[in-house]
Formats: structure tokens, sequence, C-alpha cells
């Protein structure tokens, strides 16, 4: 074990999106470890004493000008996820954010959103027999109280959220004259509108259209 290799190790780690707490804890069990082996003569020196954490890059979120604004719309304009985008421009609620969000915790009188959960991307610990990890899509509490909070619902939230309203409320008549078979909810929101193909497939791709939509477009 040397230097390099533990230098790399630790740098791998912040890169993968480890925080420099908990690098520095992994950096601490190594070192006890690397201390014991001196006393007990199976190393000489420690290679541990050579390295440093590296701070991790601090996330900034990228603003969208108004033209930005404007253009993401025009592209969004006649497609199915319509409301979901305008939700998500006029927000600011994270992508998760606005999937896991429920009827209930959307006041329309009141024109107040309230965020609770978000839907995340959660992947298996335990490996299949192939060697293989599993990931799933479930709905979960925000990691911090701070992310627990209301938005003030603006005029284009509202009638994006009316817009989706009367979209489920079509969905359901189809469904009353057995026109179309029941779609699997996974979300309060998107209930009887968005399959899960939707979620996973149409949403997510959506998305990448619209945080990187300013560098595709000349």
């Amino acid at each position: 074990m040397s230097v390099d290799n533990l230098q790399k190790y630790y740098s791998d780690k912040i890169k993968e999106g480890y925080s420099s707490k908990t690098v520095r804890s992994i950096e601490t069990i190594i070192n006890s470890a690397l201390d014991m082996a001196i006393k007990m003569r199976m190393i000489s020196e420690n290679p541990n004493l050579y390295t440093t954490i590296l701070k991790k890059i601090k996330y900034e979120a990228a603003v969208l000008c108004k033209e930005e604004v404007n253009r993401i719309l025009t592209q969004a304009r006649g497609e199915e996820l319509y409301p979901i985008v305008i939700t998500t421009v006029y927000s600011g609620m994270r992508k998760g954010e606005v999937m896991a969000l429920k009827w209930g915790n959307v006041d329309l009188e009141e024109r107040k959103i309230y965020i609770k959960n978000s839907l995340c991307r959660v992947v298996d610990e335990i490996l299949d027999d192939e060697g293989h990890r599993h990931a799933r899509y479930v709905i979960l509490e925000p990691k911090t109280k701070k992310s627990i909070r209301m938005i003030p619902m603006l005029d284009e939230v509202y009638d994006a959220l009316m817009e989706q309203k009367r979209r489920q409320d079509a969905e359901k008549v189809k469904k009353q004259r057995n026109l179309s078979r029941p779609r699997i909810s996974i979300c309060g929101l998107h209930r009887e509108l968005f399959s899960t193909e939707t979620i996973y497939g149409q949403v997510p791709s959506f998305f990448e259209k619209v945080w990187y939509y300013k560098y595709s477009v000349s």
C-alpha cells in the first residue's frame, strides 16, 4: 500500500460524492489499521500520514435567465409533461420533489405547496447472483429539515396544476367508460395520468433537456 494509492482512493471518494467528513472517518479507520500493522512489524512506515483529504467542491446551481425559461416552455408546450415542467421551472422545486408531490400537499385555495417528500433512486446494498446491484425509485422524506418547506404558488404554477387536475379527471372518465386500461400510479399528483413508464422514462429524459437545454440551443 503506497501513498499514491491511498491518495487516489480518498480523492475518488470525494469525486463520487462522499462528504469530506465521511472520507475522514474512512481515513481514521485505515490509519488505525496501518498503525497496528507497524506495531506488528508488518510495515515500517504508515503511508497514510502523507495523504490529504480534499474538500468536496461546493455545488453551485445554474440560474436560468428569462430567455432560457421562455425557450424551455416553448420546448415543453404540447408535451404530456407540460404541467410538471411549468411547476418545476416556476417553483424552484427539485426534480424528485416535483415527482413525489401529492394532492394532499397542494393547497389550491391558499395557493401553497408543501414539500414533504422526494422521489429518490436507491441502490440495493446486496449484490445479485451475477454480482450486480439493482436500483429502484422510492418516495422518501427529505434528508434535512430545511428541505421540508412551503412554497408560494405563482399564477403559472396554479394554472399548470389545474390543467393537471383536468387531465386526471378526463382520465377517470375514460376509465369508468372502459375506454382505456388503468395506469399504475407512483405519485399522488400524477395519479392515473402518468404511468410508471412515463415517470422512469419520459420525465428523466425530458428534465435532462430542461436542465441542459441552454447548452444545446445555438
